[in-house]
């Protein structure tokens, strides 16, 4: 088969593939120059960030521990609370979430009140874990829910490790 020029369909598709390959080529020059620039970018802000944490932990000066929070821990954390501009805490709100709570009552095991951060021996994080009965079907599911985050902002770097802590609850359905 011919065209009116005399080409055969050989010849067609193989100036096809010529013009694709020219396209692809240009794409694929493309795509490089564009995957080089989001590369370098990338590392800057790596290097930044870097230099960021560094900066957030000289800030800190000190190390940094997480621990279960405990009832002795309420006024250190109504404290926090309200200095990172969440409402007021009152004790009687925590023995309702963590001492009068029916959903602790069904858990196979003890339950946390959620985790703190401490820097020198006080507390400067918090994220609090209350615990909720969910039916579904015939079955009841015990579940958690996050309570109010606050880092202060030296040791904000250290967020990740109260929301993973939370994450990794045991006994936890939902």
């Amino acid at each position: 088969m011919f065209q009116e020029d005399g080409r055969g369909v050989h010849e067609m598709i193989g100036s096809r593939t010529d013009t694709t390959r020219h396209r692809s080529l240009g794409m694929d020059v493309f795509v490089d120059k564009a995957s080089a620039c989001l590369l370098r970018l990338m590392r800057s802000r790596q290097r930044r960030r870097s230099s960021e944490v560094s900066n957030a932990e000289s800030v800190s000066g000190v190390a940094v521990s997480q621990r279960e929070v405990q009832f002795s821990d309420f006024e250190a954390v109504a404290k926090l609370k309200e200095s990172g501009g969440l409402r007021k805490d009152f004790l009687d709100n925590w023995y309702r979430l963590w001492r009068d709570n029916p959903a602790i009552a069904t858990a196979k095991s003890p339950l946390g009140m959620g985790h703190v951060l401490e820097a020198k021996g006080r507390i400067v994080g918090y994220h609090g874990s209350i615990p909720l009965l969910y039916r579904y079907g015939e079955r009841t599911l015990l579940a958690a829910t996050g309570h109010g985050l606050v880092v202060e902002p030296p040791y904000r770097i250290h967020s990740m490790d109260l929301l993973g802590a939370f994450w990794r609850q045991e006994n936890i359905d939902l």
